[in-house]
C-alpha cells in the first residue's frame, strides 16, 4: 500500500462512485486509469490550431453549437471582418474593445 495526498473533495467523489457500483475502491481507481488514454498531442508551438483541435476531439464534453461545425471554412470570413474591424476601431478611438 501506498498513501497518496489528494483533496477531501476528490476522495469523497471516489468513494461515492466505489459505493454506487458497489465495488472495491480500489477496483474502480484500477479501471478509472486502464482505460485513461492520455490526449496525442503534437508539442510543436508554431501549430496551435492543430494542438487546439486535438485537444478538442480529446474532450467529449466540450458542448458545440451548431456554427461550430462551420468554423473553420468561416474562420477566414471571422477574421478578416470582426478581427480587422476589431483593430481598426482600437487604432483609431484608443478605447478598449470588449470582442462583441
Amino acid at each position: 500500500m501506498v498513501d497518496m495526498p489528494i483533496t477531501k473533495a476528490l476522495a469523497e467523489r471516489l468513494e461515492k462512485i466505489a459505493h454506487s457500483e458497489r465495488r472495491p475502491l480500489q477496483d474502480v481507481l484500477e479501471d478509472m486509469v486502464n482505460t485513461y488514454s492520455p490526449p496525442e498531442i503534437e508539442e510543436e508551438p508554431h501549430n496551435w490550431p492543430l494542438l487546439m483541435a486535438q485537444l478538442a476531439e480529446t474532450h467529449e464534453d466540450i458542448q458545440w453549437t451548431d456554427e461550430a461545425e462551420n468554423l473553420s471554412e468561416n474562420m477566414r470570413t471571422i477574421l478578416e471582418s470582426h478581427f480587422a474591424d476589431s483593430l481598426i476601431r482600437r487604432l483609431h478611438d484608443d478605447e478598449p474593445d470588449t470582442y462583441g
